[in-house]
Protein backbone atom coordinates (compact mmCIF):
# COMPACT_ATOMS: atom_id res chain seq x y z
CA UNK A 1 0.00 0.00 0.00
CA UNK A 2 1.76 3.40 -0.69
CA UNK A 3 -0.30 5.80 1.59
CA UNK A 4 -3.62 4.69 2.10
CA UNK A 5 -3.02 1.94 5.03
CA UNK A 6 -5.83 0.44 5.36
CA UNK A 7 -8.21 1.56 2.76
CA UNK A 8 -8.42 -1.51 1.07
CA UNK A 9 -11.04 -3.05 3.51
CA UNK A 10 -12.47 0.59 4.36
CA UNK A 11 -13.54 0.50 0.46
CA UNK A 12 -14.01 -3.37 0.29
CA UNK A 13 -17.53 -3.57 -1.64
CA UNK A 14 -16.65 -0.58 -4.09
CA UNK A 15 -17.55 -0.04 -7.93
CA UNK A 16 -17.02 -3.33 -10.12
CA UNK A 17 -16.26 -1.32 -13.17
CA UNK A 18 -17.63 -2.29 -16.37
CA UNK A 19 -14.90 -1.44 -18.69
CA UNK A 20 -12.85 -3.54 -20.31
CA UNK A 21 -9.05 -3.12 -21.61
CA UNK A 22 -8.55 -2.95 -25.36
CA UNK A 23 -6.79 -6.32 -25.68
CA UNK A 24 -9.47 -8.11 -23.18
CA UNK A 25 -12.52 -6.87 -24.65
CA UNK A 26 -14.63 -3.54 -24.95
CA UNK A 27 -12.58 -0.45 -24.74
CA UNK A 28 -12.76 1.42 -21.54
CA UNK A 29 -12.98 5.33 -21.49
CA UNK A 30 -9.50 6.90 -22.32
CA UNK A 31 -8.57 8.53 -19.24
CA UNK A 32 -7.55 12.20 -20.19
CA UNK A 33 -4.99 13.81 -18.05
CA UNK A 34 -5.47 16.89 -18.94
CA UNK A 35 -8.76 16.99 -17.41
CA UNK A 36 -9.06 18.19 -13.81
CA UNK A 37 -9.93 15.65 -11.05
CA UNK A 38 -12.31 16.38 -8.07
CA UNK A 39 -10.83 16.08 -4.59
CA UNK A 40 -11.86 13.17 -2.55
CA UNK A 41 -11.24 9.17 -2.18
CA UNK A 42 -12.04 7.34 -5.42
CA UNK A 43 -12.32 3.43 -6.00
CA UNK A 44 -12.18 1.25 -9.39
CA UNK A 45 -12.50 -1.97 -9.76
CA UNK A 46 -11.70 -3.98 -12.92
CA UNK A 47 -13.91 -7.00 -14.04
CA UNK A 48 -12.58 -10.39 -12.31
CA UNK A 49 -10.18 -12.63 -14.15
CA UNK A 50 -10.74 -16.25 -15.09
CA UNK A 51 -11.22 -17.26 -11.13
CA UNK A 52 -12.89 -14.50 -9.70
CA UNK A 53 -9.97 -12.40 -8.57
CA UNK A 54 -10.54 -8.40 -9.48
CA UNK A 55 -8.32 -5.51 -9.14
CA UNK A 56 -9.04 -2.54 -6.64
CA UNK A 57 -7.21 0.60 -7.30
CA UNK A 58 -8.10 3.39 -4.82
CA UNK A 59 -6.73 6.93 -5.08
CA UNK A 60 -6.91 10.45 -3.18
CA UNK A 61 -7.20 13.43 -4.84
CA UNK A 62 -6.12 16.09 -3.44
CA UNK A 63 -5.78 20.08 -5.19
CA UNK A 64 -6.37 18.16 -8.15
CA UNK A 65 -3.65 15.55 -7.88
CA UNK A 66 -3.05 12.13 -6.92
CA UNK A 67 -1.69 12.49 -3.69
CA UNK A 68 -2.10 8.50 -2.38
CA UNK A 69 -2.59 5.69 -4.29
CA UNK A 70 -3.21 1.74 -3.48
CA UNK A 71 -3.62 -1.05 -5.28
CA UNK A 72 -4.51 -4.66 -4.59
CA UNK A 73 -5.70 -7.58 -5.87
CA UNK A 74 -9.46 -9.06 -4.18
CA UNK A 75 -9.85 -12.89 -4.91
CA UNK A 76 -12.71 -14.46 -5.38
CA UNK A 77 -13.20 -15.25 -1.37
CA UNK A 78 -12.97 -11.30 -0.54
CA UNK A 79 -9.59 -12.12 1.15
CA UNK A 80 -6.66 -9.20 -0.16
CA UNK A 81 -3.61 -11.26 -2.12
CA UNK A 82 -0.88 -10.60 0.80
CA UNK A 83 1.83 -12.20 2.65
CA UNK A 84 -0.18 -15.78 2.51
CA UNK A 85 -1.16 -15.64 -1.35
CA UNK A 86 0.89 -18.39 -2.99
CA UNK A 87 0.54 -20.93 0.12
CA UNK A 88 -1.71 -23.72 0.30
CA UNK A 89 -4.57 -24.17 2.44
CA UNK A 90 -2.86 -25.33 5.59
CA UNK A 91 -0.37 -22.08 4.61
CA UNK A 92 1.77 -24.02 4.33
CA UNK A 93 4.52 -23.59 1.29
CA UNK A 94 4.19 -26.26 -0.38
CA UNK A 95 5.73 -25.19 -3.95
CA UNK A 96 8.41 -22.67 -3.32
CA UNK A 97 8.75 -21.66 -6.78
CA UNK A 98 4.87 -20.64 -7.33
CA UNK A 99 4.95 -18.89 -3.61
CA UNK A 100 7.80 -17.02 -4.88
CA UNK A 101 5.96 -16.09 -8.22
CA UNK A 102 3.04 -14.86 -6.59
CA UNK A 103 4.82 -12.86 -3.59
CA UNK A 104 6.46 -11.32 -7.14
CA UNK A 105 3.23 -10.18 -7.99
CA UNK A 106 1.90 -8.74 -4.74
CA UNK A 107 5.31 -6.70 -4.51
CA UNK A 108 3.92 -5.06 -7.50
CA UNK A 109 0.66 -3.74 -6.31
CA UNK A 110 2.90 -1.09 -4.33
CA UNK A 111 4.94 -0.56 -7.30
CA UNK A 112 2.15 0.20 -9.64
CA UNK A 113 0.42 2.54 -6.60
CA UNK A 114 3.94 4.47 -6.33
CA UNK A 115 3.99 4.91 -9.75
CA UNK A 116 0.24 6.30 -10.70
CA UNK A 117 1.56 8.58 -7.49
CA UNK A 118 4.26 9.77 -9.72
CA UNK A 119 3.19 9.47 -13.02
CA UNK A 120 -0.25 11.08 -12.32
CA UNK A 121 -1.79 8.87 -15.48
CA UNK A 122 -1.89 4.90 -15.68
CA UNK A 123 -0.85 4.44 -19.04
CA UNK A 124 2.46 5.56 -18.04
CA UNK A 125 2.95 3.15 -15.27
CA UNK A 126 5.48 0.13 -16.03
CA UNK A 127 4.26 -3.01 -15.77
CA UNK A 128 6.26 -5.86 -13.58
CA UNK A 129 7.35 -8.78 -15.04
CA UNK A 130 5.81 -11.51 -13.58
CA UNK A 131 2.62 -9.70 -12.54
CA UNK A 132 1.21 -9.02 -16.21
CA UNK A 133 -2.29 -10.06 -15.64
CA UNK A 134 -2.45 -7.79 -11.99
CA UNK A 135 -0.75 -4.89 -14.22
CA UNK A 136 -4.29 -5.03 -16.80
CA UNK A 137 -6.56 -5.66 -13.80
CA UNK A 138 -4.37 -2.41 -12.15
CA UNK A 139 -4.45 -0.26 -15.55
CA UNK A 140 -8.51 -1.11 -15.77
CA UNK A 141 -9.11 -0.09 -11.91
CA UNK A 142 -6.62 2.91 -11.54
CA UNK A 143 -8.57 4.71 -15.16
CA UNK A 144 -12.05 3.70 -13.30
CA UNK A 145 -11.27 5.81 -9.98
CA UNK A 146 -9.37 8.43 -12.21
CA UNK A 147 -12.50 8.26 -14.47
CA UNK A 148 -14.36 9.19 -11.47
CA UNK A 149 -12.52 11.86 -10.21
CA UNK A 150 -12.61 13.87 -13.24
CA UNK A 151 -16.79 13.32 -13.42
CA UNK A 152 -16.69 14.04 -9.73
CA UNK A 153 -18.96 11.48 -9.42
CA UNK A 154 -19.00 7.87 -8.19
CA UNK A 155 -20.19 5.57 -10.53
CA UNK A 156 -22.71 2.85 -9.93
CA UNK A 157 -21.17 0.18 -7.08
CA UNK A 158 -22.04 -3.47 -6.08
CA UNK A 159 -22.40 -1.62 -2.59
CA UNK A 160 -23.94 1.34 -2.06
CA UNK A 161 -21.72 3.69 0.04
CA UNK A 162 -18.44 2.42 -1.12
CA UNK A 163 -15.88 4.48 -3.58
CA UNK A 164 -18.21 7.87 -3.07
CA UNK A 165 -16.28 10.87 -3.11
CA UNK A 166 -15.08 11.63 0.71
CA UNK A 167 -14.66 8.24 1.55
CA UNK A 168 -12.81 7.87 5.04
CA UNK A 169 -9.29 7.66 4.43
CA UNK A 170 -7.96 5.15 6.73
CA UNK A 171 -4.26 5.64 6.45
CA UNK A 172 -1.04 8.17 5.48
CA UNK A 173 -0.86 10.26 2.49
CA UNK A 174 1.69 9.57 0.11
CA UNK A 175 4.06 12.70 -0.17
Amino acid sequence: MTGLSGLAGLAGGAGLAVFGLAACGPSAPAFDASLPLADGVWVGESKPDEDGAYGRSTVMIEDGRIAASEYVTVQANGSIKAEDYGKDSSGEIANRSAYRAAQKAVAAFDVYARELIETGEPAEVDAVSGATIAYGQFLEAATEALVQAQEGVSSTTKNSGAGERGAGLGGEVAS
